[in-house]
């Protein structure tokens, strides 16, 4: 299928612009290819640096030529797994605390390469993680305010210092 017809066919699903692609997979909208590339990179990053992510399987974006006849809109997107699992809030006492220690864990990770998590639990936006249950495995999502900085830099201590505020 191209994206188009499977955007056609799919339903709306969650409070951001993505879009159920069979069962195991979503496709993400962003507002711009721009947007899109930023995620796909971080995600892909992020991964193979051992954070716990969905898989990225695809990006389609209008400045990449092969897609540009489908894609006029100018939007990128992300074809990547469909995780489902609740935000660590709707969890049960015993699952929440697996889910905790799990997203401290994994953002000591991103910490320590010098990224920034924007719209993080350490910015105070929690539900940009979803814990699958029956995997017993929590998942960071949504990267596009996410960046590297220097080792020096004074938001990165601050997130450092916040890691024991996530309970």
């Amino acid at each position: 299928k191209d994206l188009n017809t499977a955007i056609k066919n799919s339903r709306f699903h969650g409070k951001g612009i993505t879009y159920n692609v069979g069962e195991s997979l979503l496709a993400k909208s962003h507002e711009s290819s721009y947007l899109a590339e930023e995620e796909w990179f971080m995600g892909n990053w992020l991964s193979s640096h051992g954070v716990s992510v969905p898989k990225f399987y695809a990006l389609i974006s209008p400045r990449c030529r092969i897609h540009k006849p489908d894609n006029q809109n100018g939007r990128g997107y992300i074809i990547m797994e469909r995780i489902v699992g609740s935000t660590i809030s709707d969890l049960d006492t015993n699952d929440r605390k697996d889910a905790i220690i799990q997203l401290k864990n994994n953002l000591v990770k991103v910490l320590s390469h010098n990224i920034i998590p924007g719209d993080s639990a350490l910015t105070g936006k929690m539900g940009n993680e979803v814990y699958d249950p029956r995997q017993k495995k929590i998942y960071l999502l949504d990267f596009v305010h996410w960046h590297f900085v220097t080792p020096e830099d004074e938001q990165l201590q601050r997130f450092r210092e916040r890691l024991n505020l996530i309970t």
